[in-house]
């Protein structure tokens, strides 16, 4: 990361290094609520926003599924039913 001394902005000096790890931490988050029997989990395209009133809650033991949002800062979400 590089960041300056006195200020507050930081950001990853290799971003390819970063999405590679953010990837697979997300890869191994799917692989999670998969196994905890959620029906579908579904990953949005990087930067796309999730429309949560486009969506009503459905309980995992009902099918329900899993979103999950990826900022293109990075930024991860999951929305869960």
């Amino acid at each position: 990361m590089v960041s300056d001394l006195f200020g507050e902005d930081s950001y990853f000096a290799d971003a390819d290094a970063f999405w590679t790890h953010q990837n697979a931490a997300i890869a191994d988050a799917v692989d999670a609520y998969q196994q905890k029997g959620w029906a579908q989990v579904m990953v949005l395209d990087k930067g796309a926003y999730f429309a949560r009133w486009d969506h009503r809650a459905c309980p995992k033991n009902d099918g329900g599924h899993v979103f999950v949002a990826v900022s293109t800062q990075g930024e991860v979400t999951f929305h869960e039913g």
